[in-house]
C-alpha cells in the first residue's frame, strides 16, 4: 500500500468514527425540542476532509463538553463520551507510510486543558480528573487525555494562543479567527515531509460563515468527503 492511500485510508477512518459514533450525539446535545441551536449555515458539513497533494486534513465539529448548549440526559452522556474515545482511538491508528498530527487549539498550561470555553468571558481551568468526567465528551479535550496513551505517536502541532483571542475580544468572532485557524492546519501539514494526516476538533461555529474549509481551499485544498 503506498502512503499516499495509507493515509487516505486513515483520513476516511477518522471521519467515518466521528460520523457513527460522537456526531449524533453531537446533534442531538445542539437541539432543544427538536429546534437546533448554533448550527453552521446551511450548507456547511459537520465533518469534512480536504487533500492537497499526499497530504489530507481533516476536520471534525464538536461541542466543548457533553453539556455545552443543552443538558444531555446521562446515558446520551455516556453515549457521547465512547464516541469521543472512539474518535480518538481512531485516531491513533497509526501506519507507517503516513505522518499523523493532532491539531489544537487549546494550549496546555501547567498539566491542565486551558480554553475559552462556549460563551465565557474569562479563561478557566477544564480538568479531566477521571474517565467519567463530562469534558470527555469534547475530542478535543479526549486529545489531551489520550495523548500518553492512545496518541504517543500522534505529532501535536500548537494552535492558537486561546489566551489572546479571549484578551482580545475575539471569542465570540469565530470568522476573524477562522484563517488563523486554517494558517496553523497548512503549517502542520507542511511540517513532515512526504504523505500526512492532520486532524483537528473544532467548535462547530468555525464550520459555518467564513468557513475554515473555504479558507484552506482559497491556498489550494480540495474537499474529498463531507458530511452534514
Amino acid at each position: 500500500m503506498s502512503g499516499e492511500l495509507e493515509a487516505k485510508n486513515h483520513a476516511d477512518a477518522v471521519l467515518n468514527a466521528y460520523k457513527l459514533t460522537y456526531l449524533p450525539l453531537n446533534k442531538k446535545g445542539l437541539t432543544i425540542d427538536g429546534i437546533g441551536l448554533m448550527l453552521p449555515d446551511p450548507g456547511m458539513p459537520l465533518g469534512v476532509i480536504l487533500k492537497k497533494d499526499s497530504s489530507f486534513i481533516v476536520l471534525l465539529g464538536e461541542q466543548h463538553s457533553t453539556e455545552t448548549l443543552s443538558p444531555l440526559l446521562p446515558g446520551d452522556q455516556t453515549l457521547m463520551i465512547a464516541g469521543a474515545k472512539a474518535v480518538v482511538a481512531a485516531i491513533g491508528k497509526l501506519g507507517s507510510k503516513h505522518t499523523t498530527i493532532a491539531a489544537v487549539e487549546l494550549p496546555i498550561k501547567n498539566g491542565s486543558i486551558v480554553g475559552s470555553g462556549a460563551g465565557l468571558t474569562k479563561m478557566e481551568k477544564l480538568t479531566i480528573a477521571d474517565p467519567a468526567d463530562k469534558n470527555l465528551g469534547s475530542i478535543n479535550h479526549s486529545l489531551f487525555y489520550y495523548k500518553a496513551t492512545l496518541l504517543k505517536d500522534v505529532l501535536f502541532a500548537e494552535g492558537e494562543n486561546t489566551v489572546e483571542v479571549v484578551d482580545q475580544g475575539l471569542a465570540a468572532k469565530s470568522d476573524e479567527r477562522n484563517p488563523g485557524i486554517a494558517a496553523h492546519l497548512i503549517n502542520a501539514a507542511a511540517s513532515v515531509k512526504g504523505p500526512s494526516v492532520t486532524v483537528l476538533p473544532v467548535g462547530l461555529s468555525h464550520l459555518g460563515g467564513n468557513s475554515i474549509q473555504t479558507q484552506l481551499t482559497m491556498k489550494g485544498w480540495s474537499i474529498t468527503t463531507k458530511i452534514v
